[in-house]
């Protein structure tokens, strides 16, 4: 079964979905070979992110698991 390549546009729209900031996302599109690296570290920094907001969402759950606890809540 051949593989269906993705159109110009559509492309676009996923490194932009992505987060691809525009060097990169040109680089991309200019470039048909090495576009692994692109995408490994656009993916890299999506996790780095990720992490960062868990951290804080895990900070928030301490606190309101401090407060219900304090209040007599749970």
């Amino acid at each position: 079964m051949e593989r269906e390549t993705p159109s110009a546009a559509d492309t676009e729209r996923c490194l932009l979905d992505c987060g691809f900031p525009g060097e990169a996302r040109r680089q991309y599109l200019r470039c048909a070979t090495d576009r692994l690296p692109l995408l490994h570290r656009q993916r890299k920094a999506l996790m780095d992110d990720l992490h960062a907001v868990q951290r804080k969402v895990d900070a928030v759950d301490y606190l309101i698991r401090a407060v219900e606890r304090a209040s007599g809540q749970r």
